[in-house]
């Protein structure tokens, strides 16, 4: 006489080990997609922070007054006219002479901390970004 098919116990073994590989694949797919939406959060973030040191070096090239009052710069630039950097609702905004202020950064990128610190020699910008502290020092040349 021969045997047909498995028995209860083999089909229960055989279910919980296809359990385990699909649990497995879950976990990996699901560690998978959120690190990839973490490094596109830093890359933005690199992005943009670098997009803002940009402007705010490209503001200060020709400067001829600049002031701070700690989270805004002002800089009187003879052939932009009248810059005004500053923090307003979780973006870094410019503001050139009477136009509306235009945010610096994307919205993926809020912005919850802005000082700015003028010296004779340089400008220095303490931006905290997504929890991400980034320095950018500028050296004025006259």
């Amino acid at each position: 006489m021969t045997k047909q098919g498995f028995t209860l116990i083999e089909v229960i073994i055989y279910i919980a080990l296809f359990g385990l590989l699909i649990g497995g694949a879950l976990v990996a797919t699901y560690e998978i997609i959120s690190s990839d939406n973490h490094q596109q959060l830093a890359i933005i973030t690199a992005q943009d922070s670098a997009f803002i040191k940009a402007k705010i070096t490209w503001v200060l090239s020709g400067a001829t007054n600049i002031y701070s009052t700690g989270n805004s710069l002002v800089i009187d630039n003879p052939s932009l006219g009248l810059i005004t950097l500053e923090e307003v609702d979780h973006n870094l905004t410019i503001k050139r002479g009477s136009n509306p202020a235009l945010p610096l950064n994307s919205s993926l990128l809020k912005i919850t901390d802005v000082n700015f610190i003028v010296t004779t020699s340089s400008v220095t910008t303490n931006l905290i970004t997504n929890q991400k502290p980034f320095i950018f020092i500028n050296y004025l040349h006259y």
